[in-house]
């Protein structure tokens, strides 16, 4: 019902599982089950500061090009979110949307995408919570015209170890 109403914000949710309309489900304690959902979302927000940010939406295109149109350079700092995992959670949210703005308006003049430290989020011998997500960018990122007889491309992530020929 939430979903088909048109969704909302997270406090928009909880405050639907706080008080769900009357025969929301056939399950016989289905208003209990979902007060308890929106209480454990509580305490997921309290203890996520990602959750617990406000503002506006993260716009992708607003990371890329200025009000102008013109190429942009955006710097976000992670300090703020203290926790490594915290970080890597950011990072992964980040790099999902990105991957998906960017396959969605493909640009002639390609992207730079900088990831400091990145063998704390990608590293090469652990998986990590957004090593995937760090792989699959790179690949969108490195997507270069199809190669003729005379030129030749190579597709490699670097990292502070060896080359890492990316698999495509």
């Amino acid at each position: 019902m939430f979903a088909n109403g048109g969704g909302g914000i997270l406090d928009d949710l909880i405050g639907f599982l706080s008080n769900p309309p009357e025969n929301v489900s056939e399950i016989g304690n289905a208003p209990k089950l979902a007060e308890e959902i929106a209480n454990q979302l509580l305490a997921v927000i309290a203890t996520n500061p990602l959750l617990k940010s406000a503002g506006p939406t993260l716009d992708p295109k607003r990371l890329f090009h200025g009000s102008d149109g013109k190429i942009r350079v955006s710097v976000i700092n992670l300090a703020g979110l203290g926790s490594g995992d915290a970080q890597q959670s950011f990072v992964n949210q980040l790099q999902m949307t990105l991957f998906t703005w960017i396959k969605q308006n493909p640009s002639s003049t390609g992207r730079l995408y900088v990831l400091d430290e990145a063998q704390n989020f990608a590293p090469s011998q652990v998986g990590t919570a957004c090593k995937g997500s760090a792989l699959s960018l790179v690949r969108v990122l490195l997507i270069l015209p199809r190669p003729t007889k005379t030129a030749q491309w190579r597709k490699a992530v670097v990292t502070r170890g060896p080359l890492h020929p990316l698999r495509t």
